[in-house]
């Protein structure tokens, strides 16, 4: 069996010792099951030449939830944060999951592990003669400042548009590393990032450098024939600030510099363009918190020759700031924004009954007013749900004003009909200003205490929602809760509420009856304190309660908290003393008692 593995071959055992070998069981990539299988052996034992060893494997099976189940924030423009996003296995296997994310009209993205770094290399293009006079595309002059999302949901802006970067060139060619000795159509590397940097959802700590004007996280591709992008038959993993054909050849310099903590430039210096034209001065800087800045201090004709942009490690995303046109001037600074929408790790084993805390990033640095839309998928090696999909929304305010956030966007309740039962809603405010809030319902049913309040920034109001089922026959029953306020994005906010009205379960025995002796008398009160200080049997009367999992000694439980505790006693013994009544637990009726002998105490 390919789990099963053992070290065989020929071993010698002298007379009166034994041997120890190891067997290897592997359940990697095994369906959750039992496997069976076995070591055959044979010896020149005359009583036993062979046999076999039976093994037998059972591999369990794991059970993924996930909370919470939708995550929903308001932000104000310019703020982050992070929320947590809970992965448990309630089962006994292990729970191997990866996670992908995707913002509006996105696609899903996985993730690369990137291998330790290696030496590096350098890859020479092609030693024929190049064509000089290659026909390509040309395009009218680009006059947008700012441009994305794709579908990933990285933005570019430049230092043309308000908010935008400033230009400021940083010159690392005396910290910075040279790359030297550069000639045409030449990459090099891999060569260390400094830190890990994501790009695309893909974890990186090492980058590939081109003489074309290019750097890329995976690819030791020299093209020097420019592309539009997205594109599968560009570089991938690609990062072009200038991609055309440079000839260092004929001059330049090339740097790379990194802090080891969260930035790294890398710089191409006066480099000129094939044939003639240029030189070109320009660098990315790639910012730990996945902001990436290309900026120009030369730039020289031709300038409409070149691709500048980004794409993923597959070709079919990317962000394209302009292709063979007039755009990019010297003194300019692009700066090109993340997603809003970031989660880590991205991948994790959890074991039986444990849980993995995922950071899920809400950036609204870049973000103009309104909502956004995401979602986070998990798939797993569970069986019965392998996909979840938690879905992402982001409210984005201005930067003056409320801003509501509810602690739930649904209530599920269940009562037993006749009962009562309720739901605290928390109403916080993330905003600046005072939030005003109303509340109010469609259904005779429910109730809220406050029905209004006002809620200062950066505080939470508690609402008690309630639920009456006097009048309600078993049955399931919608409502809707609705909360307005001030908030300019969430000005009216709707919860469904659905409640569940089921019949009384019946529980045969008498309350107060501790001991089941059939009787409510002073024994009770000694059976209670030997159970409680250990020296006793419990009770043997108990009900199963849905709402915990557990049995409740429901004869012991004369407080009516639904609970079996010290305090029982205490209120048993007033009772006996005429100080205090007795109650039962509202998950069970009136008890019916057992058919029993009936003790009558009759006094003059």
């Amino acid at each position: 069996s390919a789990w099963l593995q053992f070290l065989g071959g020929s071993q010698y055992i002298a007379p009166g010792d034994s041997l120890l070998t190891q067997v290897t069981i592997n359940s990697a990539g095994l369906a959750p099951g039992i496997y069976n299988g076995g070591i055959h052996y044979v010896c020149n034992d005359p009583d036993t030449p062979s046999g076999d060893i039976l093994a037998t494997l059972k591999v369990f099976e794991p059970n993924i939830g996930v909370a919470p189940t939708a995550i929903v924030d308001t932000l104000q423009q310019g703020e982050t944060t992070i929320r947590n996003l809970v992965i448990n296995n309630s089962a006994r296997g292990k729970l191997d999951y990866t996670v992908t994310f995707s913002v509006v009209n996105g696609l899903r993205i996985g993730r690369a592990f990137e291998q330790p770094i290696a030496a590096p290399t350098r890859v020479k293009g092609s030693t024929e003669t190049k064509k000089l006079d290659i026909v390509e595309p040309y395009y009218p002059p680009i006059i947008a400042n700012q441009g994305g999302p794709d579908a990933f949901g990285y933005r570019w802006l430049d230092s043309n548009e308000p908010g935008g970067p400033v230009f400021s060139w940083k010159d690392i060619s005396v910290i910075g590393t040279p790359i030297d000795s550069l000639s045409d159509d030449e990459n090099v590397g891999p060569l260390p990032i400094g830190f890990a940097f994501n790009y695309y959802g893909n974890d990186f700590n090492s980058f590939y450098f081109c003489s074309n004007g290019f750097m890329s996280f995976s690819s030791t591709s020299t093209a020097y024939s420019n592309l539009s992008i997205p594109n599968v038959n560009a570089p991938l993993n690609m990062m072009a600030p200038f991609w055309d054909d440079l000839y260092f050849p004929n001059g330049g310099n090339a740097y790379y510099y990194s802090n080891n903590t969260d930035s790294l430039i890398v710089s191409w210096v006066d480099v000129p363009h094939i044939g003639s034209g240029g030189p070109y001065s320009f660098q990315v800087i790639i910012l730990q918190n996945g902001r990436i800045v290309f900026q120009y201090q030369t730039i020289n004709q031709p300038d409409s020759s070149a691709t500048i942009g980004m794409q993923n490690g597959n070709g079919a995303i990317g962000l394209q700031v302009v292709y063979n046109a007039h755009y990019v001037t010297s003194g300019m600074a692009i700066e090109i924004r993340p997603s809003w929408l970031l989660v880590s790790p991205l991948s994790g084993r959890v074991g039986s009954n444990g849980s993995d805390t995922l950071d899920v990033s809400l950036d609204a640095s870049s973000l103009v007013q309104g909502t956004y839309t995401g979602q986070i998928n998990i798939a797993s090696n569970d069986i019965d749900t392998p996909n979840i999909t938690v879905p992402v929304t982001l409210f984005v305010g201005a930067s003056q004003a409320a801003s509501i956030i509810l602690n739930t966007s649904s209530i599920v309740d269940t009562v037993v009909s006749g009962g009562t039962s309720g739901y605290q809603l928390l109403i916080s405010n993330s905003g600046v200003i005072d939030l005003n809030y109303q509340i109010t319902d469609n259904q005779p049913w429910i109730g809220e205490t406050p029905t209004s309040g006002v809620v200062p920034p950066s505080l939470t109001d508690s609402v008690a929602i309630t639920f009456n089922a006097a009048s309600l026959t078993p049955g399931s029953y919608p409502g809707i809760v609705t909360v307005t306020s001030n908030d300019p994005i969430r000005s009216t906010i709707q919860i469904p509420v659905t409640l569940v009205v089921i019949e009384g379960i019946s529980c045969d025995y008498m309350l107060g009856d501790i001991n089941s002796d059939g009787q409510r008398m002073g024994g009770d009160v000694t059976f209670g304190v030997r159970f409680f200080k250990g020296l006793g049997t419990p009770p043997s009367d108990s009900c199963y309660m849905d709402s915990t999992g557990a049995y409740l000694y429901v004869a012991g439980d004369v407080n009516g908290n639904c609970e079996f505790r010290g305090s029982d006693i205490t209120r048993l013994v007033a009772y006996f003393k005429g100080t205090a009544s007795l109650s039962y637990c509202h998950f069970f009726p009136p008890p019916v008692l057992r058919d029993r002998s009936i003790i009558v105490n009759h006094r003059n």
